[in-house]
């Protein structure tokens, strides 16, 4: 989400000079029981659309993980992500995201 839409949705007001375009948020739920899993690690790795990257270790936050990225460029982002849970498990997961 962007982050007007996410420090609106805190109440918040997009601070002056802020670098950060986009909130990135990761959340995991419990298969059997759906509760919230809030315990581990996170990092995402956003790949920008000239190559370069920038990754970040996601902080648990409200239920869920998340960071501040830099998407103000027009074109396709490669997100990519991988964690460890409490059950010690390394997992990840990867996607495009194209800002318009």
């Amino acid at each position: 989400m962007s982050m007007k839409e996410h420090l609106k949705a805190m109440n918040m007001k997009m601070p002056k000079g802020m670098k950060e375009t986009h909130h990135i948020a990761v959340e995991f739920k419990d298969a059997k029981s759906g509760k919230a899993l809030t315990e581990g690690e996170v990092k995402v790795k956003v790949q920008k659309p000239d190559k370069s990257s920038q990754t970040k270790d996601l902080i648990g936050m409200q239920g869920h993980f998340g960071a501040d990225f830099d998407l103000s460029k027009k074109g396709k982002y490669g997100v990519m992500c991988k964690f460890q849970l409490k059950d010690g498990k390394v997992r990840s997961s990867k996607f495009w995201y194209t800002v318009k």
